[in-house]
């Protein structure tokens, strides 16, 4: 046993003598050269992190992007069905012979024929057609009574619940005067079908009952690729295909895809958005970059140890550094980031790719914080989109040499309003008075805005100072007419506005701020006056 002992002690120190003859044999060009491998080594690690965090960056940032400018093209989508579903239904009720039919029907709800010839009625558009084919898919038309109650239906079209949407019917219960003339709309889903409905009051003042228009949104939402530019998959909750852009190329290995959900007013899932943004050109230039230093790094650590090293460090680690930085400052919008192309070919290389998808990400953002531009209380134009909208309008009168004029809107002792009735019932008494200024302005170049706190105004482009007062006149029908209690005021007992008018003709002598000082003296002048009154320049 001892002979086995000393036997495997003799090994053991063998091997460690050998072991030490190899590490006296290790030179200084061994270690410069193991010293480079692991400096190299080392550095592609690094480079290979700050890719990764760099893609992962702006993959992010990219998927917020998108689903931000999605949801601002379902909003303006959903928007412009609401308004042809409200103009179809408008008109649909104003026919005189639905009107005698609905009459009959209400005096003799039981009889046969009433009822036939009312359905006969709503059948009408599903058979001779209606104007707004081209924008809407009607599906269903139905009547209620007063209180909300099922009357009759279309037998043309799909198959429905019974009764009103729940979030309709909300929307609807418990309205008084003139609240009740207003259409309500919303976005919703039954059995994994996208619905639209609007709901029209029947008969003008003199309400008889109300007509549900039923509308397929899908025949709409498809042209969010054509506002994006990107292309989409849309399917309903229950994962039924409802649009699919001819664009999409499902086998490329280089798309981004971002799915979000679409919620209707009811709460619950409508449409399942799936947007595809191509990336094979960013990957494409970081890939060829990251492949270029690595052939850059190889060749360097030939290169003696100490100028390797310095080598190193100033063409690798140093242009790395700053390419990590600037990823750590892309989310900070306020600061720029632009890494100068120096250093090595590859580095070069990688800066230009960086800084190329960096001004891609940014216009991006640019883009959005643009279509960003509606107040967020009382959802029209804010003071930015007011700004934009000023600029332009007056080079294009400035460049035609037509009029244009501004309406500069306060609401009567606001503050009294606030004190009396509280914040709350404040914040809705602005979103009625917007809702109100925003309907007045119906031509495409008109803007109405909240300039600030209780302050609207109304931009009109080509309008001399006789369309303005018109315009005006409009909206003090309008506002005496919707009655708003204002108990606080010191002139009336609703709710009334002072208006200031201002009009000029673009020119070298005048500006646009000169426009909005005007319209402010103006303004000025209606509340020095007593208030509720309009007073032009």
């Amino acid at each position: 046993m001892d002979g086995q002992r000393v036997t495997g002690h003799t090994v053991t120190w063998q091997k460690y003598f050998m072991s030490t003859i190899h590490l006296k044999n290790f030179s200084v060009q061994h270690l410069a050269i193991a010293t480079i491998l692991l400096v190299g080594s080392t550095s592609l690690a690094s480079f290979w992190v700050a890719e990764n965090i760099f893609r992962d960056a702006i993959t992010s940032t990219i998927r917020v992007n998108i689903n931000n400018i999605v949801n601002v093209a379902v909003q303006e989508t959903m928007n412009k069905l609401r308004g042809h579903a409200i103009q179809f239904t408008n008109r649909t009720q104003n026919y005189a012979t639905l009107h005698a039919t609905l009459n009959k029907f209400l005096k003799n709800p039981k009889k046969g024929k009433e009822t036939s010839d009312l359905i006969e009625q709503l059948n009408s558009p599903f058979i001779k057609g209606y104007v707004d084919a081209i924008h809407l898919e009607l599906l269903k038309l139905r009547i209620y009574d007063l209180n909300y109650q099922p009357l009759t239906e279309s037998s043309h079209g799909i198959e429905l619940p019974y009764g009103l949407p729940q979030f309709l019917e909300k929307m609807a219960t418990g309205r008084k005067g003139s609240k009740r003339l207003k259409a309500l709309g919303g976005l919703w889903s039954s059995n994994g079908q996208p619905l639209y409905s609007v709901l029209v009051p029947i008969g003008g003042l003199r309400i008889k009952g109300y007509i549900e228009a039923v509308f397929n949104p899908a025949f709409n939402i498809g042209a969010i690729d054509q506002i994006t530019h990107i292309p989409v998959i849309i399917t309903s909750s229950n994962e039924a295909l409802l649009y699919r852009s001819d664009s999409i190329n499902l086998r490329s290995t280089n798309r981004l895809s971002v799915a979000q959900p679409i919620l209707g007013d009811d709460g619950h899932t409508v449409f399942q958005i799936r947007s595809f943004e191509d990336i094979s050109g960013i990957y494409k230039e970081l890939y060829a970059a990251k492949t270029i230093l690595g052939g850059g790094l190889l060749l360097s650590n030939i290169i003696i140890v100490i100028f390797a090293i310095w080598l190193l460090y100033r063409f690798l680690l140093s242009p790395l550094i700053k390419i990590t930085q600037n990823i750590d400052q892309m989310t900070d919008h306020n600061t720029k980031v632009h890494i100068e192309p120096t250093g090595l070919r590859e580095f070069r290389h990688l800066a230009k790719a960086f800084n190329g998808m960096y001004e891609t990400v940014r216009t991006n953002t640019q883009k959005l914080e643009i279509l960003s531009s509606t107040d967020g209380l009382t959802n029209i134009a804010n003071h930015r989109a007011f700004d934009t909208a000023l600029a332009r309008e007056w080079r294009y009168c400035n460049r035609e040499q037509l009029p244009i004029s501004l309406l500069y809107i306060d609401i009567d002792f606001f503050k009294n309003y606030n004190d009396h009735y509280g914040h709350q019932r404040g914040d809705d008494c602005l979103k009625n008075i917007a809702h109100l200024i925003d309907g007045c302005a119906r031509r495409p170049s008109d803007l109405a805005a909240r300039y600030g706190g209780e302050e609207f105004v109304v931009l009109l482009s080509d309008t001399d100072g006789t369309g303005a007062y018109a315009m005006a006149q409009t909206l003090m029908t309008e506002i005496h007419r919707a009655n708003y209690p204002h108990k606080n005021s010191s002139i009336a007992h609703h709710v009334t506005l002072s208006i200031g008018i201002s009009t000029l003709v673009p020119s070298d002598r005048t500006s646009q701020n000169q426009l909005i000082k005007l319209a402010d003296e103006a303004l000025y002048r209606s509340k020095s006056a007593g208030r509720n009154r309009i007073t032009t320049t």
